[in-house]
């Protein structure tokens, strides 16, 4: 064998070599995306499909996605969301059973009406979500799933949901007393510091921060400069502004804090679910309130959606139990 012929042969070994490697690379990468993590009848669900529901799965639940970063906290937040998905998948396949569908139109009006809530533009709303590294169409579709959840509540356990007069006028004598003649309004603004997760140091760290803007305020910082540059979350950009709120529209411990408030009055720190919060009630305003019975209509409204959500608990928990559901995560 030549010099130059034995030259070509190594640089041949060499090259199907490399091509080797990759594509042993290439297909274990694969099957990490690709593994399963559960099976649901006959519809898998895989890793990635998990990963990709995680953050969906924490706005809804009104969480920080910024936890899914914590090594500690993550694979349980991964268990959570599993949870989630196979009892969305199971009530989606059994609307399928009987043709239930939520078309385009009802998807885009449901999109349109939170982009409306958060006061944010479509770009804005897309560029948010997307910021998490969510695919907005995956989003979208997880929105979907939620909507069809809603209708088989309708169809399957509608009948079921019964709230009595009593139990209406019983709440209504404990949210409004007995002047239901005015309601209260609040104009509220916030500095929002969330923590990277639920753990102890992150915690401590974002408490921390809060204590900054905190004194920043109380040696006469303007607020709505002071949540532009520390607050986190979509408010901040406008000074921290959140709108206009009655009572039993906030978070209950916000509200609580915010309610005792005076018009220009600012808080200490509050801690809730989303993180910690210094909130400012720059108006307040009494508003001639629906009548009694309107009032008493959307009361017995709420109290019809608990009602529905303990029930699709319940039928949840019949379907997986008539269900083949093989758990293969962690």
């Amino acid at each position: 064998m030549t010099s130059l012929m034995k030259r070509f042969f190594i640089l041949k070994i060499l090259i199907l070599s490399i091509l080797a490697t990759t594509v042993v690379a290439t297909i274990a990468h694969a099957e990490i995306i690709d593994k399963i993590a559960a099976r649901i009848n006959r519809e898998i669900v895989t890793v990635y499909d998990l990963e990709q529901s995680a953050v969906p799965f924490l706005l809804q639940e009104g969480r920080n996605p910024a936890s899914l970063k914590n090594e500690k906290e993550r694979p349980k937040i991964l268990l959570e969301t599993l949870n989630d998905l196979i009892n969305r998948k199971l009530i989606v396949q059994e609307a399928k059973k009987i043709e239930l569908k939520v078309d385009d139109a009802r998807l885009e009006q449901w999109l349109a009406f939170t982009r409306q809530q958060r006061k944010l533009e479509e770009e804005q709303f897309v560029a948010m979500i997307e910021e998490y590294g969510v695919p907005y169409e995956k989003y979208k579709e997880m929105v979907r799933e939620n909507l069809v959840r809603i209708d088989m509540v309708r169809v399957k356990i509608g009948s079921q949901i019964s709230v009595s007069q009593a139990d209406v006028d019983r709440v209504f004598l404990e949210r409004y007393g007995d002047d239901g003649g005015k309601e209260k309004y609040i104009t509220v603004a916030h500095v929002l510091i969330q923590p990277a997760s639920e753990s102890e140091a992150d915690l401590g760290e974002a408490k921390q921060r809060a204590n900054v803007a905190l004194n920043k305020l109380e040696t006469g910082a303007d607020f709505a400069e002071v949540a532009k540059e520390m607050s986190d979350g979509p408010t901040g950009a406008n000074g921290g502004e959140l709108g206009t709120y009655k009572r039993g529209d906030l978070d209950p411990d916000f509200e609580k804090v915010a309610y005792a408030l005076k018009e220009n009055e600012r808080s200490k720190i509050v801690k809730t679910k989303f993180g910690f919060h210094i909130i400012k009630v720059s108006g307040i305003e009494l508003r001639e309130a629906p009548n009694i019975e309107e009032r008493k209509d959307r009361l017995q409204m709420e109290l019809r959606a608990t009602a529905a959500e303990r029930l699709l608990k319940d039928y949840t928990k019949q379907l997986r139990s008539r269900a083949s559901v093989d758990v293969r995560y962690p």
